[in-house]
């Protein structure tokens, strides 16, 4: 019986070291997310030193990508076409919120 519960409170705290590690592993790893996102200063557009952009954050709604892929499917073989990358990027640069 002395050795069942050795090995018991062995399996526990096999059981509660593994838990602490899991927990000490997801601090690190939000806190090196938390350095990156925080890092970039809450900008959307990085520029280099003589002003040419590296990226920009582009974030759009699922339901605005649907909408502006309906429109450049209905432009598409008229006169006029609406690309809906460019009508995308055109009212995100005018500030608007996304509302096609």
């Amino acid at each position: 019986m002395n050795t069942l519960s050795t090995g018991k409170k062995t399996w526990c705290q096999r059981i509660k070291a593994a838990i602490i590690l899991e927990g000490a592993i997801l601090l690190v790893a939000a806190f090196i997310l938390w350095e990156n996102t925080a890092g970039a200063g809450g900008k959307t557009v990085a520029a280099t030193s003589d002003g040419a952009i590296r990226w920009v954050d582009f974030n759009v709604s699922y339901e605005a990508l649907c909408k502006a892929y309906e429109c450049d499917v209905e432009s598409y073989g008229e006169t006029i076409h609406i690309d809906w990358i460019d009508l995308l990027s055109y009212v995100a640069s005018k500030g608007f919120r996304l509302l096609l």
